[in-house]
Formats: C-alpha cells, structure tokens, sequence
C-alpha cells in the first residue's frame, strides 16, 4: 500500500518548511534512514530521511515550493506497486501554502552546466529595470515560479530565480545577486551560492550593490558616507530604510521566530530564577589534564557542563520536566539542548540520551552539533525533543546571564565566565576560578526549593568532577 510522506516538524517552532531539493526522483528506490530531500526551515537546512524503503511513486511538493508541516510532500510506496489514484486527490489537499493545488511532479534534473534556469510563465520578463516604486504598485508584473523572487538579469534577457533565505541574505551581506552563479534546480541560487560569493574578493558591475544591514560591507559595497540613501526596493518593500539619526532593518525569518517564540514564552510562563557561584578550580584542572594527555584535545566547559547536566537532571527528574494542557510531563531521558549562536540568531541542538553518554561521548556529540549549526544543515530529529537546554557565554566576558525557557522545557540554565574570584573558604580569604550559573524555572512545574536543590546538586557535581569520569 503506497504511503504519504508528509513535511516533518523538523524543529520544535517549525509551522512549514520549503523543499530545497530532492535527492531522489520519481521511480527511485529508498532505503529507510536514506536522505530523502533537502528542506529549509527558519533556523537551518535539515536533510528529510525516509522513514520506511520503497520506491518513490510521486513528488507533490515542487523543489522551491513551501508546504505546511503535516502535509503530503511525496507519495511512496513498496516496490512493484502503483500510487494509485489517492495520490492525485492529496495533491489537491489545501494543507500545503505557497503552491499550486495541482502541483507537478519533479523530474530529473540535467547536471550540464549551460542549463539555462527556466523562464516564468506568461508574460515575457521587463525590458528595462522597474521603477523604485513600493511594493504595492505592481499589480501586472508576471510571478516567478513558487518559493523563487525573480528580478531582472543582464539587461532583462533573463530573471535570476533565488531562495527566500537567499534573497535575505544576499541583502544583509549587500551582494548583487545578478552576479552570483546559481548551483541549485534550474540554476537557481541557494543559500551556499550566497555564502560563496560573500567570500569571493569584491566584484566590479555596473550596479552598485546593496547597503549590508548590519557588521561589516562586504563585496562590492562602498561605505555608509559615501553613499545616498536608498529608497525601498519596489519588490522587497522590506530594504533598510534612513532616515536622520536612525535606520530600519528588516527582520530575517530567523529572527522572527525567535521574536514569536520567545515574546510567547515570557508571557505565558511564569519564570523565577535561581542563581549559585559554582567554584570550578577542580574541573578546570581535570579538563586541563585529560587535554595534556590528548585524550579529547576538544574538551571545553561546555562538554563538562553538559555531562553533569546529565547526571543531575536524572536525579531531579522535575527539572526535566514539561508544561503540557494543564499535566506535568516527566521525560526518562535527558535530551540537553546547547545554544548556538549563529549569524543573526540561534539554534539550539539536541543532545539525546545525554545521560548515556561518556563525557567523550558528549564532547565528540557537541563538537560534531556545533559544526553543523556554522554550516546551517542538520539532520532529522537533531532539532528536536529536547527536554532542557544550556546557554553559555563564557567564551565571552561576562559574568552571568539570565535566560528565557524554551518551551515547553520547564527550565534553563545560562552560565557565564570561568574567571578568578575572591572566595572564603574555612573563613580564609583566596582566589579561585568560580563561575556564576543562573537556572530559569517555569513556576508552574517547579518552585524554589526545587530548583534550588537542583542548581545545589549540578555545583557538586562540578566542586568534585571525578563524577563527571564515572560511567
């Protein structure tokens, strides 16, 4: 019996998400765990893997099309065996966006280097570039193929077909993306094309390219005081506008979820906060002792933070708990979520089963998340599932932040700088390496005494790290 593979919850915010690619095309044979397509959400590129083997019958989502999570992106089935005619009416089901309602099924993409990027329908692309108007004043110009901004290209001979996170981003680094070569469907240009020529030295054009919204210029483009405000483009509507003393910067689709996820967190979870100076001499001198001895090269305070999150989130499972309609959840498993902050936002990605874990284990996990989260690509569930989360900006001198729950984790703990302190101790004054680790608690599954305990355990742990060793 063929069956719906539908547009996963790829993180745990996502709503909908847009296919980049598909690495397998209508006939193909999948293997179960197999990447099976490419898909954009608002925090990263995440590799969608078939969940059972079969052939796959038909594709209902087109690359560079956007489909509402839940609905039916693909139709496999076992080998031998048609479709059917279901496949045609789930096609048409209205839980995708963005796309059209009978969606045509992908075909094999050429891999020659002159293909030419396909053309929007209907009316022939402008002759001369559009007028800086708002984005309101265009009523007839012809649309670009769904997910796709088409702008004119050497001299209106043909449009530049580009990503929504393409477009965002080329505009932030201030890059003329009628110079950028696109390696995606069809020539289209992707987010890595982007990257790519935001590295390339600065190219000469006859159009000068676009203000950057934040950091540094970038390719090709001249300094603030050398040029003249710009007007909103006529298709973004959305570019940094000046005025005197102040400018406007469009939010990227990352930064908006972040905006909606957390602006909902702080208003409907009640949050209180513990804070304890964690004395670290201990811990700094194992981690500098397993490094000399070259068994984990790596291993940072983040790795040792982790695996004694893991141990005491086990004894205090509360604390590794969930709000859910009005009942506490209680999870077996301490699936520990590490902020990374990338460019214009954060990602947090699971570590799972992190009580299982070896602190190597953990330090080989973290490191290989952490350079998944530069490159903005991820696999299946590494987005999802978790039950608590660690934000750490101790690479950083600061000494302590507060941070905001991830819901519906019931807490979080944000830790600062590794730094030498003035500590009593047996009512001597000393100096030792402390640093200052603050739990955010949502009241509604913990109260005080609890998180405190909690916070008073973790510090134990790391005041004698020997645990952190023990299986």
């Amino acid at each position: 019996m063929a069956m719906d593979i539908r547009m996963p919850k790829l993180s745990d915010n996502m709503t909908e998400g847009t296919i980049l690619r598909w690495m397998k095309a209508p006939g193909d044979t999948v293997t179960k765990g197999e990447p099976l397509a490419e898909v954009e959400t608002e925090k990263a590129d995440v590799e969608l893997e078939a969940s059972e083997s079969g052939v796959l019958r038909e594709i209902a989502v087109a690359e560079g099309q956007t489909a509402e999570v839940g609905a039916v992106i693909a139709v496999l089935a076992p080998a031998g065996e048609e479709a059917g005619d279901g496949a045609q009416e789930r096609r048409a089901e209205p839980e995708a966006t963005d796309r059209p309602a009978e969606a045509t099924p992908r075909h094999a993409q050429s891999a020659a280097a002159d293909e030419k990027p396909r053309q929007p329908s209907k009316a022939p692309p402008p002759s001369k570039p559009p007028p800086q108007t708002p984005a309101k004043a265009e009523p007839t110009r012809p649309s670009p193929p769904a997910g796709d901004h088409a702008r004119p290209h050497n001299g209106g001979e043909q449009p530049v077909r580009i990503s929504p996170l393409a477009r965002r981003l080329a505009e932030e680094a201030g890059v003329n993306v009628s110079r950028i070569q696109g390696s995606g469907p069809g020539g289209r240009i992707v987010k890595r094309d982007v990257e790519a020529s935001v590295r390339e030295p600065a190219q000469t054009d006859a159009e000068p390219a676009r203000a950057p919204t934040g950091g540094d210029a970038g390719a090709g483009a001249q300094p603030a005081a050398q040029r003249a405000p710009e007007a909103p483009s006529d298709e973004e509507g959305a570019s940094p506008r000046a005025t005197s003393g102040e400018r406007t910067l469009p939010a990227s689709r990352m930064r908006l979820a972040i905006a909606k996820r957390m602006a909902e967190a702080k208003r409907d979870i009640p949050h209180f906060y513990v804070t304890a100076e964690i004395d670290m001499s201990e811990a700094m001198h194992l981690r500098e002792s397993i490094k000399r001895r070259e068994a984990m090269p790596g291993l940072t305070v983040t790795h040792l933070l982790v695996r004694a999150l893991a141990i005491a989130l086990i004894r205090h499972p509360r604390v590794n708990g969930s709000w859910r309609d009005g009942e506490i959840v209680l999870h077996d498993d301490a699936n520990i979520g590490v902020a990374v902050a990338v460019e214009d936002g954060l990602v947090v990605p699971v570590v799972r089963q992190a009580q299982r874990l070896t602190l190597g284990e953990i330090a080989a996990r973290v490191g290989a998340l952490t350079e998944k989260a530069r490159n903005g690509k991820f696999g299946g569930d590494e987005l999802t599932g978790g039950t608590f989360s660690l934000s750490n900006v101790g690479m950083l001198d600061i000494e302590e932040l507060v941070a905001v729950i991830n819901p519906p984790q019931a807490a979080i703990l944000a830790v600062g700088a590794v730094k030498d302190r003035p500590i009593v101790r047996d009512g001597q004054l000393g100096i030792a390496k402390t640093m200052r680790a603050t739990l955010s608690c949502d009241h509604r599954v913990l109260n005080g005494i609890e998180g405190g305990r909690f916070l008073e355990e973790l510090k134990g742990i790391l005041e004698n790290p020997v645990t952190l060793l023990l299986e």
